[in-house]
């Protein structure tokens, strides 16, 4: 067997027996998977670099919390960490929470702490800096791409997510914490309601992530059923497991995965992960033409969501436009550098282009990220 293919098969089946942890770590909504505007935080515990916990119990003794997920590795992060640390400073007084988050790896050795503290001397950072051992929360919500910002209320709903870094999100960022400290009346974009699930859909939706996250999808799907059936009216148990579906059927019910997407979007036709689940089932059953639209309005709707990117990079590989393709799968680890799907997608581009060398490099930085080489 070739060197390309050795790496290719090794791809494939190291991905078919991680498939839980791609899907915990490395999958997002409209700029979380799981947790969305008018949802409540599911329980988690982050740990600060002097090993104190950091809980959503103790956030919610403020009324605002935002939650910078960055890394290292992330060039836009610097924007983010800075802004965050600009609106620790003006607005702490009046109960602002920050907590930077780092996602550098999911066990932080002394190499990686070193970097972390150089980078928030460099940032003159003074809020807390935390990380997430084993990135349980940050995969409970869902983070993919880096930095996302996350704002809480006082019961731990979120109120507004963003993703990368941009003037506009800056912007806006800084009208919803002023909004939700009560310094700036609300605009008629922010004082719209989200839909409120039912309490047993969410208790339902929240238990069956974490069973997700543990590696049992059996339970999990049995959950998000319940919540479907508990709130039909709420979108994301239809979205979650339409993805789960989609990635532990094995193309058996690629049927019932595009129903639960259809109906999700017809309650929230804006739903970016919903959008794209849509389009990459679409693909799957080889219905590319059908697809595509999905996939360009996820990523219209949010060019951070590195699904929907790659969603579109798949698309121009199967009508032959290989190079457009490869722009897709560079700007989505511009995104996501440490995301072995995007890695080897791009591979099997590259192999279409005749690029046999810099696809079995790609195939081989998808097995490393698998297996936690480095």
């Amino acid at each position: 067997m070739s060197c390309l293919g050795m790496y290719r098969r090794t791809v494939a089946l190291i991905v078919i027996w991680g498939v839980q942890m791609l899907f915990c770590t490395s999958l997002a909504t409209a700029s979380f998977k799981y947790l969305k505007p008018g949802m409540e935080a599911a329980d988690f515990v982050f740990k600060t670099l002097d090993d104190r916990e950091i809980t959503l119990a103790s956030l919610k003794q403020s009324p605002a919390t935002l939650l910078v997920f960055w890394a290292t590795w992330s060039p836009k992060s610097e924007f983010a960490l800075r802004e965050a640390r600009a609106l620790h400073e003006r607005y702490a007084g009046s109960g602002l929470q920050v907590v930077a988050v780092n996602l550098n790896r999911p066990e932080i050795g002394l190499q990686e702490r070193a970097l972390i503290e150089k980078a928030a001397n460099d940032y003159g950072i003074q809020m807390p800096i935390a990380i997430d051992p084993g990135f349980a929360a940050s995969s409970l919500i869902g983070v993919v791409a880096n930095p996302s910002l996350a704002l809480l209320d006082a019961r731990g709903v979120l109120i507004w997510d963003g993703a990368g870094w941009s003037r506009s999100l800056q912007e806006s960022l800084r009208e919803q914490v002023e909004t939700l400290l009560g310094l700036r009346e609300p605009t008629a974009v922010i004082a719209a309601k989200a839909h409120r699930p039912e309490h047993k859909a969410l208790l339902s939706y929240n238990l069956g992530r974490t069973f997700l996250r543990q590696g049992n999808p059996g339970k999990a799907r049995a959950l998000f059923e319940s919540a479907v059936e508990s709130d039909p009216a709420w979108s994301a148990p239809q979205t979650l497991l339409g993805h789960l579906l989609l990635e532990q059927a094995g193309g058996r019910e690629l049927g019932r995965a595009e129903a639960l997407f259809r109906t999700a979007l017809a309650i929230e036709p804006g739903d970016v992960s919903a959008l794209s689940g849509l389009g990459e089932t679409l693909l799957r059953l080889d219905r590319v033409a059908e697809a595509a639209p999905h996939l360009e309005k996820a990523h219209t709707l949010d060019a951070t969501f590195t699904p929907a990117i790659t969603g579109r990079a798949q698309v121009l590989v199967r009508q032959g436009q290989p190079a457009a393709a490869l722009a897709l799968f560079d700007a989505a680890l511009e995104l996501n550098p440490r995301d072995a799907s995007i890695y080897a997608g791009r591979g099997a581009c590259r192999e279409l282009t005749g690029e046999q060398g810099a696809a079995v490099a790609d195939y081989r930085r998808a097995v490393e990220i698998l297996i936690g080489a480095r």
